[in-house]
């Protein structure tokens, strides 16, 4: 018993860790923002996302590979915790109690895919929260109403557009640079930094913003 809680809490942990990069790194974000396109939240945001997300987004879980983690059990795990991810994407099931403080609820992850200034890069967790707890990227939903899409969305239904938007987004900011190194920062630093030093990324955000609903950057 104990191996199997060990191997789940590892897995939780590197999904956390390979999330969370997914939001701070503009390539991976040019993946994953796929993912957080839809208006809409409900069961089947949970199966929307990128071919390629997750696909170079998840090196950390060849840790455990290296760690000699049992393949059977991680892949007994990694289902058992895709389905409970499915669970989480809905607005059906409202405040659990102490639980809110344990696991990736469905309204903790409310506001991880709100575009809200104060909701933005927060609970990052699949199942566990506590990892968001330890690490600072923690956010408990509030009496202001979760806003659903990216910063500035897009306003196409084309599934091929939308696959290939988060690259458009990724080279558009890359050919502002006039030189390479600047070029290849975009495709390391988080979304919305800015070689010009105008930043939009989540801190520059809440300085300008504070709390109120973000529309569009």
């Amino acid at each position: 018993m104990l191996g199997w809680t060990l191997v789940f809490l590892a897995h939780d942990f590197f999904y956390y860790a390979d999330h969370r990069l997914s939001h701070r790194t503009g390539i991976l974000w040019a993946l994953h923002s796929v993912h957080h396109s839809s208006k809409e939240f409900n069961f089947t945001t949970a199966n929307r996302g990128g071919f390629l997300d997750g696909i170079f987004g998840t090196v950390s879980m060849y840790l455990m590979a290296v760690m000699g983690i049992d393949m059977l059990q991680f892949a007994m795990i990694i289902t058992v915790t895709n389905l409970y991810g499915i669970f989480n994407h809905t607005k059906l099931v409202k405040n659990m109690g102490f639980l809110e403080y344990v696991l990736a609820t469905p309204s903790n992850h409310n506001v991880h895919h709100a575009k809200n200034t104060k909701y933005l890069d927060k609970n990052y967790g699949q199942v566990l929260i506590i990892w968001n707890i330890l690490f600072n990227s923690f956010k408990r939903e509030d009496e202001e109403a979760p806003v659903y899409g990216l910063t500035k969305d897009i306003e196409t239904h084309n599934p091929i557009y939308v696959e290939i938007s988060g690259f458009k987004w990724l080279f558009d900011q890359m050919k502002t640079a006039s030189n390479l190194k600047d070029k290849f920062k975009y495709l390391i630093m988080p979304p919305g930094w800015s070689h010009t030093g105008e930043h939009q990324t989540t801190e520059s955000l809440t300085l300008i913003h504070g709390n109120p609903t973000l529309q569009e950057v």
